[in-house]
């Protein structure tokens, strides 16, 4: 930072704000400008400004092209008598051939022009900072890290794996890739929801998004519709705030700490949901409540207010409702360090720019800005120019490309069969299906005619009120109706289940939201259809967009298509597309000698030569992979499998150093089975140790007190209740039903002497009580040791192949696992509770998504019982005083000390994700 700004601290309001805020609940909430009205007055603006540009131009070349001539009449043109009139006029003729510029060279130079004028806005920073001068030139830090074992991998092991991922990271200091929610370190309670939506593993995006957002990075995240986008920025940003939750609670008035912003009411509906759904796990799971609230038109304001009054840590709004109670001073952003734009080529569209840079003016700090959208214009890389902070931009995929997943279908309709046609397409396939429409009227039409037609079907546009939106989104949702007809409204990061097919009444304005709109479909690697009508009312040039994005997803492109020639074809010098809209076929044809002249009367003209000029995608390179081996010398290449035959070899020895390992800590297992007995008739008052054993170093015996001593109770009250309570994994496993039974556990062993194969088995042992008759519990782990055959290279150490439980013998109506509160994807899940630890699944042959999530439970099952075996039950009374901190579940942690003779817990280093 160029300028040392103070620390913002949390804003308190004032009793005469409280006052002004209990008043302005009440208002009624006043619409702003229309989008269309505004985005007219802009290409108004614009437009004139371009005109007065050119006739600025116009004057001074004119000028300095008189004095220029008279130079020439002065100095080339008096009479030459030595050189022949022929031979003057063909040098006249070359110097006016030298000046001539061509028409191609001519729009390039108007196109430039244009975009210096659309980049030359104010910077998107807060007053404050503005007025200070304040350039922030470090990202914000968070106590987030990735994982040490991934940190201690080389950079090209992470760009191998952004390349088979097709991933596209460009910007200083890239966090590395995680290909698991695991090693981004979420706490179980969000793995648990993840897996309960069938999220199993992270998409391309978020495997690269994630660790960025979680690192602090500001961020331009670029994919196609459906790969998961939304998490992204969810996941990290409940992750922050749950951390400022405890380190400090939100007080009444506060907030928010993160900003989502959306287009569209129905997409800001559903980033909230998703926000709701997570926070509710971790809240059940005993975290702090992470409170959220919903700042759209169309419903109350006082809804918002009831939540913000109470400290809010997110608001999802749109930019009309946010910047009204911005203005009335409803809420503030003076503590808000994230903001994420959705969809964001749409909102820093003419009708939106400005109101975004107007809401960046309330920001009192530095904030982690993250902009996502499926296509990416250049507007908006000219509109974040002033705002992020050394971004990292994440592609994947091609800027503004189509999704592989879908199958298009582009057909000829005239425009007078269309409605008919409807019900020939939607015999297509099964429903649901998504109608679009450009005109509220013909969403209205399509409607009418599909319920006269039988078909079960609902409507929205902007027009219809905000009940009868939210009423018709949810009955598509529930499965309760086949058809959705909507306007662009629902095309922008709707994500609905299943969808079968898109239908495109009429091809929209640009390609970019025929990209939106057939991504509803084909979504998280599952297949779809769009089919799309045209006919000659269509423009040419979005025809030509939409040849080449055909191309581009090798699909069948019409022959009516096919024979359509761009600009771009005739000349090389425009193979890239119009500087500022880069369609990938598009190059509007234009007269530049002769612009419009009247911007105010003639707005169509205006409207399409801006739009020509307002659409560009990041043209992205192709990374191609290197055949090193192949690329060798003959003995070069030997000497390379010679050291990859070394490294089989010491795999080989690695598999038998982790079984000697084993062999070794089974021979000294009945050294420490006398520990343990001696351990548990302590704990259970069945030995008293003398004076001379309760001696410690650092520890002073309390003399006798009478009162306390008069009747001694029996060993150490619940023992092994307060250890299993003080392990920070196992925390949220136990509920209040689980405590009264885990007090009457006496003793925990781990065996591993009659177990082959680097197995082990935990005891859990009871004294009788009213909820089992089983006197022990047991969980075994088996192991197996031994590189794979068909891939030795990928051998790590012992891994889990199967994991046991006994069978508990409940006595009736006893049974704490038996819940059907939360219906899950994973059929082994049954109730919220400690003791379905001891009712692992079983592991389930193929490839089905079920047997992926129970892999992944096990995986960390198998961590649990591993560090209670390590970890726990060696230094079980550290555990009971609260001595130790088991906040890392890695082997760094407790460290042997040579100089004192015993084991030392490390200062680890405690991360969100921790928590």
């Amino acid at each position: 930072m160029s300028q040392e700004e103070p620390a913002v601290k949390r804003y308190r309001r004032d009793e005469d704000d409280k006052k002004s805020d209990i008043e302005s609940e009440d208002d009624i909430y006043t619409p702003y400008i229309p989008v269309k009205e505004r985005k007219k007055q802009q290409l108004l603006k614009l437009g004139r400004i371009v005109q007065l540009s050119n006739e600025a131009a116009n004057i001074g070349k004119s000028s300095s092209e008189n004095e220029h001539d008279s130079d020439v009449n002065q100095e080339d043109l008096g009479r030459k008598f030595n050189i022949s009139l022929l031979d003057q006029h063909a040098e006249l003729k070359k110097i006016a051939e030298s000046k001539k510029v061509s028409a191609v060279e001519k729009q390039l130079k108007e196109e430039e022009k244009i975009l210096e004028i659309v980049a030359e806005k104010k910077a998107l920073m807060g007053v404050a900072e503005l007025a200070k001068g304040i350039q922030y030139e470090d990202p914000i830090k968070t106590s987030w890290k990735p994982p040490r074992y991934v940190l201690a991998k080389p950079d090209f092991v992470h760009e191998t794996i952004r390349q088979k991922l097709k991933i596209l990271a460009e910007g200083e200091d890239i966090p590395p890739p995680l290909k698991t929610f695991k090693d981004m370190k979420f706490p179980k309670p969000v793995l648990i929801a993840l897996q309960r939506r069938g999220i199993k593993k992270p998409t391309p995006i978020q495997i690269q998004g994630i660790p960025t957002a979680l690192s602090g990075r500001d961020l331009i995240g670029i994919a196609f519709t459906g790969s998961g986008k939304t998490l992204v920025f969810v996941l990290p940003l409940v992750m922050f705030c749950l951390e400022q939750e405890i380190r400090l609670p939100f007080i009444p008035n506060e907030g928010p700490y993160g900003l989502i912003i959306c287009p569209s009411r129905e997409l800001a509906k559903q980033t909230y949901d998703i926000i709701k759904y997570h926070c509710g796990h971790l809240q059940q799971a005993g975290f702090p409540e992470i409170r959220s609230a919903l700042a759209i038109g169309g419903t109350p304001v006082n809804e918002t207010m009831s939540v913000v009054n109470h400290g809010i840590h997110i608001l999802v709004a749109t930019p009309g409702r946010l910047m009204d109670m911005l203005d009335k001073k409803m809420i503030k952003l003076d503590i808000c360090r994230y903001l994420c734009m959705d969809e964001a080529d749409r909102m820093i569209d003419m009708g939106f720019e400005e109101d975004i840079r107007t809401i960046f003016s309330y920001f009192k700090g530095q904030r982690q800005t993250l902009l996502f959208s499926a296509t990416m214009p250049k507007k908006i890389q000219n509109f974040a120019k002033s705002a992020l902070v050394k971004p990292i931009t994440i592609n994947v995929g091609r800027a503004g490309a189509a999704s592989l997943n879908v199958t298009q279908d582009v057909e000829y309709v005239k425009q007078e069969a269309k409605v008919v046609y409807l019900l020939d397409c939607l015999q297509k396939t099964a429903p649901p299906v998504l109608i679009f429409a450009e005109k509220k009227q013909d969403v209205d039409q399509i409607h009418e005619y599909l319920l006269l037609k039988g078909v079960e079907a609902v409507a929205i546009h902007g027009g219809k009120d905000q009940e009868e939106r939210s009423r018709a989104v949810e009955q598509f949702r529930n499965q309760e109706k086949d058809v959705l007809v909507a306007s662009d409204v629902a095309s922008k990061g709707l994500d609905f289940q299943n969808i079968q097919h898109v239908i495109n009444f009429d091809m929209p304005d640009d390609i970019e939201n025929y990209v939106h709109r057939i991504g509803r479909t084909g979504r998280s690697e599952t297949k779809g259809l769009a089919t799309t009508f045209v006919n000659k009312t269509t423009e040419h040039f979005v025809l030509l967009d939409l040849k080449h994005l055909l191309k581009e997803a090798k699909q069948k492109i019409p022959t009516f298509l096919a024979e359509l020639c761009s600009e771009n074809e005739k000349n090389p010098e425009l193979s890239d597309g119009c500087a500022y809209c880069g369609g990938l076929g598009f190059q509007r044809e234009m007269e530049t000698s002769n612009p419009p002249q009247d911007f105010s009367t003639d707005h169509d003209i205006a409207s399409k030569r801006l739009n020509e000029l307002m659409v560009e995608y990041l043209n992205i390179k192709k990374i191609e992979r290197d055949n090193i081996i192949g690329d060798l010398h003959s003995e070069v290449r030997k000497r390379v499998y010679a050291l990859k035959k070394l490294q089989l070899d010491t795999i080989k020895l690695d598999a038998e150093f982790h079984r000697e390992v084993f062999n070794l800590e089974q021979k000294f297992q009945c050294k420490h089975d006398e520990v343990y007995k001696k351990q548990m008739k302590i704990v259970n008052g069945l030995y008293q140790p003398s004076e001379e054993e309760c001696k410690v170093s650092g520890c002073e015996i309390p003399p006798s007190n009478s009162e306390n001593d008069s009747e001694p109770p029996t060993g150490i009250p619940h023992f092994w209740f307060y250890v299993l309570k003080n392990v920070n994994e196992l925390k949220p496993m136990i509920k209040d039903q689980d405590e009264k039974i885990l007090k009457h556990l006496v003793d925990v062993r781990a065996n591993s002497k009659s177990i082959p194969n680097l197995s082990f088995e935990l005891e859990f042992h009871f004294e009788p009580n009213k909820f089992f008759k089983n006197s022990v519990l047991t969980k075994t782990y088996l192991m197996k040791c031994c590189p794979d055959p068909d891939d030795p290279f990928s051998f790590e150490g012992p891994e889990i192949f199967k994991t046991t439980g006994c069978e508990i013998l409940w006595n009736p109506g006893m049974n704490v696992t038996e819940n059907s509160e939360y219906p899950s994807a994973l059929s082994f899940f049954k109730a919220d509770s400690f003791f379905n630890f001891f009712n692992p699944p079983e592991m389930k042959a193929g490839d089905s998504s079920e047997a992926e999530q129970i892999e992944t439970y096990l995986e960390s099952d198998f961590e649990v019982g591993h560090y209670l075996k390590d970890r726990v039950i060696p230094r079980a009374v550290l555990f009971f005083l609260g001595e130790i901190d088991d906040s890392e579940m890695d082997d760094d942690s407790i460290t042997f000390n040579p100089d004192v003779g015993d084991y030392e817990v490390g200062d680890g280093e405690t991360n969100v994700g921790d928590n």
